[in-house]
């Protein structure tokens, strides 16, 4: 993980660089104690995170990222000043830590950070199918052909119209491999649809979606809400 330490005192960038030294993931590229240095140094380089101070000097770390409009770097901010949190939440702070840095602080911070830039690294299918096996065969199913996925422990049941498939993923793994297929609802705990192949549905007492199949599913109620958001959208 590549880091970039902003810091106007010279102590300051070499205590966080000790402590970094200690994750065996990261690696500083580059460090700079005001914001034209700060600026320079982002321009010319690709990081994951900035470790930035709120004071760099007469001006702000704020200032770095006003020059940084397109950032797509991880922002965690270093100071000795508790008065700004709101200001960096508005920045999309990544996380704030208060000098003097306390180490379990830190170590949630970087478990967080380490959590993000992973799942932005996860692979994406661009395929817009899922891969099943079906005995000796390997077989692609085009998601446009799914009609629900019913989660079993490990496992998910995958149902078109005249076929199903077991594979060994989650609910969760499916949602992560296809985020821009905006065609499926998680309507529970157990079970994505396609919104294609919904017939109908009721919001009587209780909230029910009727396949094209005239497979019937209740939708829980935490996720009302959002699906009938994304049905009536």
């Amino acid at each position: 993980m590549k880091a970039v330490i902003i810091d106007d005192e010279f102590k300051s960038r070499e205590v966080l660089k000790i402590l970094l030294s200690e994750y065996g993931d990261f690696t500083i590229i580059g460090e700079a104690a005001d914001v034209n240095g700060a600026v320079s140094i982002l321009h010319d380089s690709s990081t994951d995170v900035v470790f930035l101070d709120i004071k760099l000097n007469a001006e702000e770390g704020f200032d770095v990222l006003d020059q940084l409009p397109n950032r797509t770097f991880e922002i965690i901010f270093v100071t000795s000043y508790d008065n700004y949190a709101l200001k960096a939440i508005k920045y999309a702070a990544f996380d704030y830590l208060l000098k003097p840095i306390d180490l379990d602080d830190l170590n949630k911070a970087i478990d967080k950070l380490r959590t993000k830039i992973e799942s932005k690294e996860k692979p994406v299918n661009n395929n817009q199918a899922i891969m099943v096996h079906t005995g000796i065969a390997v077989k692609m199913v085009p998601l446009d052909e799914i009609y629900y996925i019913i989660a079993d422990g490990a496992y998910s049941n995958i149902f078109t119209n005249n076929s199903s498939y077991s594979v060994a993923k989650t609910l969760k793994d499916i949602e992560e491999l296809n985020p821009g297929y905006g065609k499926f609802l998680r309507i529970n705990r157990g079970v994505i649809v396609n919104a294609t192949y919904i017939k109908e549905y009721s919001k009587g007492q209780y909230f029910t979606i009727t396949m094209a199949d005239d497979k019937i599913f209740e939708v829980s109620r935490r996720k009302k809400a959002e699906v009938l958001e994304k049905l009536n959208g």
